[in-house]
């Protein structure tokens, strides 16, 4: 990702999601710099890592985006093994 809001504001378009009229929660995994420069000056944005995300924030949100790299961060943190 680009670190440019232009470029943000046009995914969000791409996406059909409005952040000035709906919240967007971004959950994120690993490095995410460039995503956060990209979306910080986007009114509604909010940016949460995947280890660092519960129920409340993602409540707060009227939409979640899961980056991809998130999915493999939330299910090492927060999926447990069953012992045999």
């Amino acid at each position: 990702v680009e670190p440019k809001t232009k470029n943000a504001v046009l995914a969000f378009k791409s996406l059909a999601l409005d952040p000035g009229k709906k919240s967007v929660l971004i959950v994120t995994g690993g490095k995410t710099e460039n995503v956060l420069r990209a979306a910080k000056n986007v009114e509604g944005v909010e940016l949460v890592s995947a280890a660092s995300l519960n129920a409340y924030i993602a409540l707060k949100a009227t939409t979640l985006l899961f980056m991809k790299e998130s999915i493999d961060l939330l299910a090492q943190t927060f999926v447990t093994k069953e012992k045999k």
